[in-house]
């Protein structure tokens, strides 16, 4: 099951950003959560529950990035120290690529980001 099937995308998709990641000079894109959404808005998301888009083990897909303060993105599969495998195939790829395409698409239609916040878009791509 996707994230996207969740009884509550509708909530959580405002809550995404989409942001440019050039570290390794590539330019892939990462799917944040935006800063300041309220403590209710960080249980929603944290609590969320779907499959790995890989392997089918119930995973959460979003997650606290590590040595970052309230920093929170998404992730299709297993968490990397568990599987490396399911991070790097091709149903992870296209599984981060259609929730990208919805983020995308949501912004797209002129909705705003931040859900109830009326956050100030980054430099989300």
């Amino acid at each position: 099951m996707s994230v996207r099937e969740n009884a509550r995308w509708m909530e959580m998709l405002p809550l995404l950003r989409l942001e440019v990641y050039g570290r390794d000079g590539d330019g892939r894109i990462r799917i944040e959560v935006q800063k300041g959404v309220t403590r209710a808005e960080k249980g929603l998301l944290t609590s969320a529950r779907t499959r790995c888009a890989k392997c089918g083990n119930t995973i959460h897909p979003f997650r606290e990035r590590k040595g970052y303060r309230d920093s929170l993105y998404y992730a299709s599969t297993c968490q990397l120290e568990d599987r490396v495998a399911c991070a790097r195939s091709a149903e992870a790829i296209a599984e981060y690529a259609m929730v990208a395409q919805d983020v995308r698409r949501f912004i797209d239609d002129g909705n705003p980001p931040g859900g109830q916040l009326g956050l100030v878009w980054d430099t989300d791509a």
